[in-house]
């Protein structure tokens, strides 16, 4: 296979840091969700620039998964990072996520959701007869996966356990 000189999964993994970034900032920009939208955010807590107070750390000493949907504040969207006031056993906690330290993110509203956490992009591209499904291997970990939305969860509730177990898939 020929080398890539024009840098697609670079800029693949460019374009997934901005849907997350639109997305958030359509949040903050309607003062909140619209429907039954909201995100589940799984990121590196060791990740340089990642903000958390040392209980949550503690805590989260790996990996954490937030929930933006109805009980959030203060929230600040910019071009590399974004940072959000949640509650935690009733105390206030602010916490800083820099875009590349995101390994997950997923509306499970519409089924929409990226994995930022293999070496695989995948997507689900469709014609007027069929859909192509299109893979491409990576070698960055940092790459993003679009999770193609077969799966049939369409009005139910998901729970963290099966979005983890969906992503694994």
């Amino acid at each position: 296979m020929t080398k890539d000189h024009i840098g697609y999964n670079k800029i693949v993994n460019k374009s997934m840091f901005l849907v997350i970034e639109e997305a958030l900032l359509f949040v903050k920009k309607n003062s909140g969700f619209p429907g039954d939208h909201h995100f589940y955010i799984t990121f590196d807590t060791k990740f340089d620039g990642v903000d958390l107070s040392l209980n949550l750390l503690q805590k989260f000493p790996e990996e954490m998964t937030i929930v933006l949907q109805h009980q959030f504040s203060e929230l600040d969207v910019k071009s590399n990072m974004f940072a959000v006031t949640l509650h935690f056993e009733n105390n206030p906690e602010r916490i800083v996520v820099p875009y590349k330290a995101i390994r997950k993110f997923f509306d499970p509203s519409v089924n929409f959701g990226l994995d930022l956490n293999t070496g695989n992009y995948e997507q689900t591209i469709p014609s007027k007869n069929n859909t192509i499904k299109v893979n491409h291997e990576t070698q960055d970990p940092h790459q993003p996966n679009i999770l193609n939305g077969n799966e049939t969860n369409s009005g139910q509730v998901i729970s963290l356990n099966q979005f983890k177990k969906d992503l694994k898939k």
